[in-house]
């Protein structure tokens, strides 16, 4: 580690120095860079470092410079150890070299460092001779040269047209050491014109040599090379086709002057051929439409012609076709048309389809009002490719107009029909159904005409329906027509819910319903007679009638008046009441209603009758008549039972009957009933009043028996008078004729008797008695 500082005289010692570090070392020295820093085509000028702390070691340095390509030999030079420069001469212009430098010490020297240097390339020597002229065109020259130069790098051929300025062509003409003769082509030049050229040589770096003598060309006329570019043709109308094309540039003219030929074919028709001038980029010709043109361009000039552009074709636009042919339109059902036509004999093209329009132009059922809910405008469909067409969603019974007209690429005059489409059912019904009236048997009602948009035909008559709505009205229903808007029906039930509702018809049906309309004819003056009337109860005094209420009502019913009247006379009693008074109730809850007449004789017969009245009214005709009897009280017993006859087995009674003043005794109920037998049951016979004897038999012989009676009439049986009699012994018959005794055998007799009659079956056997 050291420092220095400085003295300087009569003024002291400066600060010391930042500290440096330096160690002693055996190390080689080594060379850190090494740099160009000057030359020319026969030297180079370098430099070199090595590390500040190695300068005190470094004794000298050697140089060493070689060829890269060692076409040379090496040079070494040795310089002392403060020189850190060196020009190297005596080297080859533009050539590399390996540039070497070594540090020596005192022990050793050191391994040097190696870089790669250029010297700098000699002054470039232009050609001696101008340049030759081998061929002449009409936009190009071509020159040859000589050039033994290795130091070339390449040429640059330099033109100025006659009266014009030096120019380089842009393509360079590269060196090779081993040629010597070289050729260049000049083109883009204009033709029949001076042209004067120069070479100039050109380094490897791109350094230009001064200018060669020059030489004087001509270039020559001759057939333009190719056709004129940007052709483009075109039919702007139906009659006309345009031809456009670029102009060729002045240098493609191949001489001073340039023409353009069209050749056009149209259609089928042979070739033609029209000049047009060289300043001219567009010709149109006159056309008819739907042509097809061919058409192809070549340039002229003085000298010949390019060949021909590829052909291009265009087609005239087509032209308006004339009217379609035979337009027929007929209508298949209410919301089709159908529609048919021949296509155009003029079509000026081709026909690519046809536009069929349609409008509704009014209703038939309505033509003077205008539709609310459709419109009246046409309605298009466009491109259509057949001959036919069904338009559907037509409105029925309705006039439609139909336009047909056919398209090429323009649309031709319309042709057109009208038609009518068929009718159909109404699809609403009629407006405002209302009843304007209402009688007992009659009901009135009115109603407006089905909306037109929903008649579609002529509205030809109106159906009404009216059915009977109550239990008693079910079966009653009236259908019929009319061609009004008003109808009065008759022959309805009074106090009676009917429902009424229209349809209309036109020629092909009829439509829907109205809703229904709840209507009631009014109530009668007077009602029917009641239904059912019956004797429901009957007493020695009173008897009780029930009937129900009049079938159908007629009206609300507020009263009844209830007549009975004791047959054999001709007086009639009267009883009126309320419906809602007590009199008319039943015992039991029913629709029935109840009448009781009391304070009456027993064993009578009444005709008896009821009338209903309508509330407000009058009373209705009486119901048919009903006997109502009174009971008969019931009869005494007989006053007393006699005892006609009696055997083993029977007994045979008479008896005398009760007081009977009125004759109300039918039959006489005569009953038995052994005493003996605890078990016997007690038998009844009935005997028709007048009879008053009867015959008990198959009685059991020597048997008591309790024998009763009793008189009845037709309300029963009275009380009960009752005897006791016994039946006599039982007799055994005797066997009437004698034995019939026959032999049988030796020893035995065979019996043979009749029986005795035996209708009790009492006998149970008999006794043989022999002697």
């Amino acid at each position: 580690l050291f420092q220095v500082a400085a003295h300087v005289r009569d003024a002291g010692w400066s600060p010391w120095s930042q500290p440096e570090r330096t160690k002693v070392t055996d190390e080689a020295v080594q060379v850190l860079t090494i740099d160009k820093i000057g030359g020319t085509e026969s030297s180079l000028a370098i430099s070199w470092t090595v590390r500040p702390s190695d300068r005190n070691r470094v004794t000298s340095f050697r140089l060493h410079i070689e060829p890269v390509d060692r076409s040379s030999r090496a040079q070494t030079f040795n310089v002392d150890r403060a020189t850190y420069q060196y020009r190297i001469d005596g080297l080859r212009p533009r050539t590399q070299y390996n540039v070497t430098v070594q540090a020596a010490t005192d022990k050793e020297l050191c391994g040097g460092t190696t870089v790669t240097m250029w010297t700098d390339a000699a002054p470039l020597t232009a050609l001696a001779g101008a340049p030759r002229v081998i061929a002449e065109e009409a936009t190009s020259v071509t020159i040859e040269w000589d050039s033994r130069n290795r130091e070339a790098g390449g040429f640059i051929v330099e033109y100025r047209l006659e009266g014009g300025a030096w120019q380089q062509h842009p393509r360079r003409i590269p060196a090779h050491p081993s040629q010597t003769t070289y050729t260049a082509t000049v083109d883009g030049l204009p033709t029949n014109n001076v042209v004067d050229l120069r070479v100039r040589v050109t380094s490897q770096q791109n350094e230009q040599s001064n200018p060669s003598p020059e030489v004087r060309a001509r270039t020559k006329c001759s057939p333009p090379p190719s056709p004129p570019q940007g052709i483009r043709v075109d039919a702007p109308s139906t009659n006309d086709v345009r031809v456009s094309w670029s102009r060729p540039a002045k240098d493609t003219w191949m001489c001073d002057q340039m023409n353009v030929e069209i050749s056009y074919r149209v259609g089928n028709e042979p070739e033609k051929i029209l000049p047009v001038p060289g300043d001219q980029t567009e010709y149109t010709f006159p056309a008819e439409p739907n042509q097809r043109w061919v058409i192809k361009l070549r340039a002229t000039n003085q000298v010949g012609s390019s060949r021909w552009s590829a052909e291009q074709s265009v087609t005239t636009r087509q032209g308006a076709p004339g009217s379609v042919r035979d337009l027929r339109v007929k209508a298949l059902s209410p919301n089709e048309v159908h529609v048919q036509w021949l296509a155009p004999l003029v079509q000026r093209g081709t026909i690519v389809g046809y536009d069929i329009s349609y409008r509704l132009k009014h209703r038939l059922a309505c033509p003077e009002e205008e539709p609310r809910d459709v419109s009246r405008d046409f309605v298009t469909v466009y491109n259509h490719k057949d001959l036919d067409y069904t338009i559907t969603g037509l409105l029925p019974y309705s006039l439609y107009e139909v336009r047909v007209r056919a398209r090429t690429t323009e649309l031709g005059p319309e042709e057109t029909k009208e038609v009518s489409t068929e009718q159909q059912p109404p699809s609403s019904p009629p407006l405002n159904l209302e009843l304007t009236y209402a009688l007992e048997r009659s009901l009135s009602f009115q109603w407006e005409p089905v909306d037109c948009s929903q008649r579609h035909g002529h509205i030809v008559n109106y159906e009404y329906e009216i059915l009977g709505q109550d239990d008693w009205a079910k079966l009653e229903r009236q259908i019929a027509n009319t061609s009004d808007t008003r109808i009065t029906i008759d022959g309805l039930t009074p106090f009676t819910k009917y429902v009424m509702r229209v349809r209309a018809y036109n020629s092909i049906g009829g439509g829907p319903n109205t809703e229904n309309l709840d209507a009631m004819t009014a109530k009668a003056s007077a009602p029917l007679p009641p239904q059912d009337l019956v004797v429901a109860q009957e007493g020695t005094d009173f008897f009780m009638v029930s009937w129900l209420p009049p079938y159908p009502p007629y009206g609300p019913h507020d009263a009844y008046k209830i007549r009975y009247q004791l047959l054999g006379t001709e007086k009639w009693t009267e009883r009126q009441h309320g419906v809602k008074d007590e009199e008319l109730q039943c015992p039991s809850d029913s629709p029935r209603f109840c009448f009781n007449a009391t304070g009456l004789e027993p064993g009578n017969q009444y005709k008896v009758q009821v009338a209903t009245r309508i509330e407000g009214g009058t009373y209705g005709p009486w119901s048919s008549v009903v006997i109502a009897n009174t009971l008969q009280i019931l009869p005494d017993a007989p006053r007393a039972i006699h005892l006609i006859d009696k055997t083993d087995h029977s007994l045979h009674i008479r008896w005398v009957p009760p007081t009977d003043p009125k004759g109300h005794i039918t039959q006489y109920r005569v009953s038995i009933v052994s005493l003996d037998d605890p078990n016997d049951e007690r038998r009844s016979f009935l005997v028709d009043h007048p009879t008053l004897t009867y015959l008990f038999e198959n009685l059991k012989p020597e048997t008591s028996y309790n024998v009763s009676i009793a008189a009845g009439s037709k309300r029963g049986f009275g009380r009960e008078i009752w005897t006791r009699y016994s039946t006599d012994p039982f007799v055994i018959p005797i066997v009437v004729a004698a034995p019939v005794v026959t032999p049988d055998g030796a020893s035995a007799l065979d019996i043979q008797w009749g029986g005795v009659t035996d209708s009790q079956n009492r006998v149970k056997g008999y006794i043989i008695e022999i002697r």
